[in-house]
């Protein structure tokens, strides 16, 4: 086929026209709560009476770690069979080339407000370019914001690959699984001795989340039979814990294995309501073409949203309500239509480079 007679739409996640797909509806849940948590750094901060009581890092875990979730179950649903190389073949062209271009523009954009007015040093630059920040943090300089995200994403896609075959044993994969999460653990404890920072304090927890996505993708017929009444009540016992442990345990997020049970605890039952009730509900399609639109371009916007609200904040800098409808209700919706024309673009140059390599 010529490549000019290529007509690229975006990726329907819907079977039905007028059913909405779990997948959909939590990545759009995920991305929103995302710019809610991010909004406060451009304009006022309408999450500030709430930040008092840490709302903000379950939150984070929830949509970040639902993210992650999500990827695993795709993996294990697209991917379980796929050559390693061509496995990451298609991860290089798919995630690593919009995140390197996320990286040049948040090293001269968003990087500098953050810190002083100074640009990151070269080693800064070549670690996030080599996705090591996970793995090193702040290691020369503070990380980039956010975008540590993939690198905690292409971990996960190397635990992928070493545990896909033995989903088809649940035991010996959360065996595998437990044992992982040990040793990252101890290790970061081993290392720090030597005044050496090895793993983000939350590595586990985001791997966690990813390896329970691709579980559920595998065991999804047996949560089929799971009433929804079940998985809220194990949620809502969840957050109960959660408010003990931030009142009288531990405000500073200390001790890991109980953030580990609280967070998981609430928000994986509450991914699994998403994934029952969605098929369940239906909608405007005229809404449902947005959610797709939205979710398809739910990378991008992840990678770019905050570059365009810096952007933004440099046309309008001072605070004011104003200011607030001109970061938040038009700068949303300006972020979302330039990471669907970003995300369009680059899938057509992809779509164009792989019928040129099929020419040849």
């Amino acid at each position: 086929m010529n490549s000019r007679q290529v007509k690229l739409k975006p990726k329907t996640y819907n079977s039905s026209p007028s059913q909405i797909n779990p997948v959909v509806l939590l990545t759009v849940i995920f991305l929103f709560i995302v710019l809610l948590l991010h909004h406060g750094n451009y304009t006022y901060d309408f999450l500030d009476p709430l930040r008092d009581f840490e709302i903000n890092k379950p939150l984070q875990k929830f949509s970040v770690g639902g993210f992650l979730f999500l990827s695993g179950f795709k993996l294990v649903k697209s991917k379980l069979s796929v050559p390693a190389s061509d496995f990451w073949v298609n991860r290089f062209s798919r995630v690593y080339l919009p995140y390197l271009f996320a990286v040049i523009i948040f090293s001269f954009v968003v990087y500098p407000i953050g810190n002083n007015s100074n640009f990151p040093s070269i080693p800064n630059f070549l670690i996030h370019i080599l996705c090591l920040q996970a793995l090193l943090p702040n290691f020369f300089q503070p990380n980039y914001t956010t975008i540590w995200f993939v690198s905690i994403l292409f971990c996960c896609y190397a635990f992928f690959l070493s545990t896909r075959r033995l989903l088809v044993r649940i035991f010996d994969f959360c065996l595998v699984l437990s044992l992982t999460i040990i040793s990252i653990y101890w290790l970061r404890l081993l290392v720090l001795r030597w005044g050496i920072a090895i793993f983000r304090g939350d590595f586990e927890i985001y791997l966690l989340f990813f390896a329970l996505g691709m579980l559920y993708a595998q065991t999804e017929y047996f949560f089929k039979k799971t009433k929804i009444k079940v998985l809220l009540l194990i949620a809502t016992v969840s957050v109960l814990n959660s408010i003990l442990y931030y009142n009288f345990i531990a405000l500073s997020w200390n001790i890991l294995p109980w953030e580990i049970i609280t967070i998981i605890g609430t928000s994986i039952p509450l991914y699994l309501v998403g994934f029952k009730i969605a098929p369940r509900l239906s909608c405007n399609h005229k809404i449902l073409t947005l959610m797709n639109l939205v979710a398809y371009s739910s990378f991008c916007t992840f990678l770019f949203h905050r570059p365009i609200w810096t952007m933004l904040r440099w046309i309008w800098y001072q605070k004011s309500l104003p200011q607030a409808a001109f970061i938040v209700i038009l700068g949303i919706p300006l972020i979302l239509f330039i990471s669907y024309w970003l995300q369009t673009l680059y899938d057509r140059i992809r779509s164009r480079l792989s019928n040129f390599r099929q020419v040849i």
